[in-house]
């Protein structure tokens, strides 16, 4: 298939704020000594996405990172090892999200999905009913897994595929029962709007781990005391708690998973933003949430090799908030001007970008390890 190069773009200057080169500090002993500051865990440049990139649909892949082109230009998927210099792969429409699923990528709308392999060959997936595509969480509708595909269908049910099909039904709406509203009577009060959604389904080498509402039984974002559920082959899927592990009134607006560590963002009933962490994805433990110096809710995280993402949104004006973290039980923040909901991390490098907030989309390269505690 014909590949399209472009090269790299004039970027703006680099984020650089200054940084005093040496200062004091007074020990016991009455002496002073000097000390230098640890410098920023990133390096941030403002670097241009293709034209007519759709921004919500920005991922890291194992090569790299890849965007889908918009609704209203040509179909396309574009990709790049740097997330400076792009190549085009034109494709015969334009897709609302892309996955990677190895060296693969899957591409889908709510009525179609594809495969693309790596030597640009396309497959069509033969989906059994329309598909979710993310809604305010940003979720992808389909999840690639050691056992295939996952699905979430626009009714609530969920189907399990092979890499190539075809797709089968594994869970019923019914069965985890879940609604597309929170209940008159729910325990949980985010201080935003809520909206339907798709329940949260992480893939681990091992298999699978679902986050459905224990009580509610509500498909919302953000979602109210979500349970695990854990699945070895996406087919026969088993709840692990009675109760849920992040606590009464606990609601989730992301988890993310490393690799290592597992971090959820959200808050508690009319309490402060609040976030949990985990070494396995089961038991949480409730930490600190991040300081912004004003109002914000945490909605969302995002996790890559060398540690996660958590973005928060200003509640008293527009505005976004990020903060960086090794294992989220530490927080260091961003960059003011360096914001977005749509987070990729690829190797030593991310991509932050929102099409809410400006065309602005932002490197980072990783100068040293980020905060742990």
């Amino acid at each position: 298939m014909p590949l399209d190069p472009i090269g790299a773009r004039p970027r703006r200057a680099p984020v650089r704020k200054p940084i005093p080169i040496l200062f004091l500090t007074l020990v016991v002993s009455g002496a002073f000594i000097l000390t230098q500051p640890t410098p920023p865990a990133f390096e941030w440049t403002a670097v241009p996405l293709p034209d007519g990139a759709n921004l919500d649909s920005l991922v890291a892949t194992q090569a790299g990172f890849a965007v889908a082109s918009g609704a209203y230009a040509d179909g396309s998927i574009w990709t790049s090892a740097d997330g400076e210099e792009w190549v085009r792969i034109p494709l015969p429409r334009a897709p609302t999200r892309v996955i990677p699923d190895g060296d693969d990528l899957v591409i889908y709308d709510t009525r179609t999905a594809s495969r693309i392999t790596a030597g640009g060959g396309i497959t069509e997936l033969d989906l059994p009913q329309l598909l979710r595509t993310g809604y305010g969480s940003g979720r992808p509708g389909i999840v690639p897994g050691r056992a295939g595909l996952i699905a979430h269908s626009a009714m609530g049910d969920l189907y399990q595929a092979g890499r190539h099909g075809p797709f089968r039904l594994v869970v019923g709406s019914d069965q985890w029962k879940t609604a597309t509203d929170i209940s008159f009577g729910s325990r949980c009060s985010p201080p935003g709007r809520v909206g339907p959604d798709l329940p949260p389904v992480i893939s681990t080498p091992t298999g699978y781990v679902a986050f459905i509402a224990a009580r509610d039984a509500s498909a919302v974002w953000p979602i109210c005391e979500p349970v695990p559920w854990t699945s070895a082959d996406g087919s026969t899927w088993s709840r692990q708690a009675t109760e849920s592990p992040f606590g009464v009134g606990a609601y989730i607006s992301d988890i993310a998973w490393n690799g290592d560590h597992w971090v959820a963002v959200g808050g508690v009933a009319f309490d402060a933003p609040a976030l949990w962490i985990s070494d396995d994805g089961l038991t949480w433990l409730r930490r600190n949430a991040p300081s912004a110096g004003e109002p914000y809710e945490l909605v969302a995280v995002s996790a890559g090799p060398s540690g996660f993402i958590a973005i928060g949104r200003l509640r008293e004006r527009p505005g976004l908030a990020g903060w960086a973290s090794a294992d989220g039980s530490c927080w260091e923040t961003l960059p003011e001007e360096v914001a977005g909901r749509s987070v990729a991390f690829s190797g030593d490098r991310v991509l932050l970008t929102d099409r809410t907030l400006s065309d602005t989309t932002w490197l980072g390269i990783l100068q040293r390890p980020l905060s742990s505690c």
